[in-house]
């Protein structure tokens, strides 16, 4: 920007010999002075800008930098939960291998128990039938006791017919029939023996069939548990894969987190330092502006310049604002302590922000009779208001104290008096003692468009203290 200010051909200002009256090299060197601190101004207001801009890069950076450290232990936890996950699944593995290995020997066993139940349950019903023959068999040996006994009983009738001859035969017909007497005794407890052992058959067998169906039952959910306890084992197979596959790529992320995390920690650092130079070199920038500002405001003083009428404007309307305020007080209209009122209200519902002093009225009142017909007085002028040492504009020009709209966009342009500008010449306009200060700056105008401003202020004080000052903000030749 400053290689504009290079010497051309047919510049008056290159000319090597410079007039030797005093005022003419004061206005040539003026002359020459006021581009270049326009010029670095503007040089100055780029670099705030990219100050800015830095500043929001360094604190972008410093959110990704956060980001990047969140995410590096995130994934350093899951690498260690993927860790711990494989493991796990690996025992899970294994107890499932020994599952199902168990789940087969208790299907093979239990279909080895359901055959078993099932050949007893045959066994029983054998046993059954033979029971049932004995006790046949033992009926029938009753039957023939029965007929012994009674042909005993025969015998020993015709034994004793027989008188002494047939006394031998009747011992033989009485141990007969004593033997047949045991036989049916014998055979009746066998046959209870045999009712009992039949029911209790009976009883068991049907036991045995019921024990038989649930055996089969068993066996039957015991070989579709085993088929469960199959498809369980290979998909736990396949999730120890899957396991050992995210136990790889999450240490690689891992590695990859710790890497990005060192390279976005460098980069952070040299968005630091850039800031930090951008920094210095703003801070260098504002102080040769101002070096340049007051050269040309002392030249403006010593000789007649496009700056001087504006300057001696400025100290003016600030010396009758002066005499207007203590006037004020004097007359007691308005108290000492409430002219210097730091204390402001807030307008609800503003946007931007308006707020209320207690000097607010009296300024309505007194101020426009003097900012109004310097406005109008001077063409390069674009604002001119009195401002306080906070940088408090309780009344602006009219054009710039218009009701608020819904469009806060709007309202920072048209709706500019009741506000605080706290901005660096905001505040030295306020805060300057000296007789005069004169400020070059960029204005920015909205949607990325700047335009060069100057602003010169004068002091105003009030029974010897310092009030504010007086603004007026114009456009360079």
């Amino acid at each position: 920007m400053l290689g504009r200010l290079s010497r051309r051909s047919g510049d008056p200002r290159s000319k090597d010999v410079r007039s030797s009256d005093p005022d003419t090299m004061l206005r040539q060197i003026s002359a020459e002075i006021g581009p270049l601190g326009l010029e670095v101004a503007n040089a100055a207001g780029v670099i705030a800008g990219g100050q800015a801009l830095s500043d929001e890069i360094a604190r972008s950076f410093h959110g990704v930098t956060a980001s990047v450290e969140r995410t590096r232990a995130s994934t350093e936890a899951i690498a260690f939960n993927a860790a711990r996950s494989s493991d796990l699944i690996a025992s899970t593995a294994a107890v499932s291998g020994e599952a199902v290995g168990s789940v087969a020997e208790a299907t093979a066993e239990m279909e080895a128990l359901c055959g078993t139940i099932t050949g007893m349950a045959a066994r029983l019903d054998t046993l059954r039938t033979a029971l049932s023959t004995v006790q046949e068999a033992s009926a029938a040996i009753a039957g023939i006791a029965n007929k012994t006994n009674l042909l005993a009983m025969n015998a020993a009738i015709e034994a004793a017919r027989a008188g002494e001859a047939g006394r031998g035969f009747a011992v033989v017909a009485n141990e007969v029939k004593r033997l047949a007497e045991t036989t049916k005794s014998a055979t009746d407890d066998i046959s209870r023996t045999i009712d009992d052992l039949a029911g209790q058959v009976s009883t068991l067998a049907e036991t045995g069939e019921g024990a038989a169906d649930r055996a089969r039952k068993a066996a039957e959910t015991s070989t579709r548990v085993g088929r469960s306890v199959n498809d369980l084992g290979a998909m736990v197979e396949e999730l120890s894969d899957a396991g050992a596959q995210t136990r790889i790529a999450a240490e690689t992320i891992t590695d990859e987190c710790a890497s990005l995390s060192d390279s976005v920690q460098d980069l952070d650092t040299v968005v630091d330092q850039v800031g930090s130079m951008m920094s210095g070199a703003m801070e260098r920038m504002a102080v040769t502006t101002s070096a340049l500002d007051r050269m040309v405001g002392d030249t403006a003083m010593a000789v007649e310049t496009p700056d001087t009428a504006i300057i001696r404007a400025a100290q003016a309307a600030a010396a009758e604002i002066s005499t207007l305020f203590e006037a004020e007080v004097d007359a007691g209209r308005i108290a000492l302590d409430a002219l210097f009122d730091r204390n402001y209200r807030p307008l609800a519902g503003t946007d931007p922000e308006q707020v209320m002093a207690r000097f607010t009225e009296m300024t309505d009142r007194v101020l426009p009779a003097v900012q109004e017909p310097l406005l109008a007085a001077h063409d390069r002028v674009v604002f001119c208001a009195a401002v306080d040492t906070s940088g408090y504009l309780p009344t602006h020009n009219k054009a710039f104290s218009h009701a608020q709209s819904s469009d806060p966009v709007w309202n920072n342009a048209n709706c500019r008096d009741r506000r605080i500008f706290d901005d660096p010449v905001g505040l030295s306009a306020g805060r300057n003692t000296e007789p005069f200060r004169l400020m070059t700056y960029r204005r920015d105008m909205g949607g990325g468009a700047y335009a060069m401003m100057k602003d010169v202020a004068a002091p105003i004080i009030v029974g010897g203290r310092h009030w504010g000052g007086f603004r007026i903000g114009y456009r360079p030749t």
